[in-house]
């Protein structure tokens, strides 16, 4: 499930995973869901040497995605696009 251009949630294993293409908006998520005391278990996915293409976190079992997807609303999509355009404007 595409949550917005950034962000997908899928399941894994019956999990909830959820996959980062921007290292700041990870950054961010990640200590997002750190602060809401839910745990992750973080996972990057190299891109033959290079630095990743994507980044990914990987939600607790009894953790449903509509919770993961109730928290990223909660974030908002404005703020999303805001923090993926800080990372654009670095280079």
């Amino acid at each position: 499930m595409k949550f917005i251009d950034h962000i997908d949630l899928s399941d894994y294993s019956g999990q909830c995973l959820l996959t980062v293409r921007d290292y700041e908006l990870f950054d961010f998520l990640d200590d997002y869901f750190v602060e809401h005391e839910i745990e992750t278990i973080v996972i990057h996915l190299a891109a033959c040497g290079a630095e990743p293409l994507s980044y990914q976190l990987l939600f607790p079992l009894a953790l449903p995605k509509t919770t993961v997807a109730l928290h990223l609303n909660n974030i908002g999509a404005e703020e999303i696009e805001r923090i993926v355009r800080i990372n654009s404007n670095r280079t």
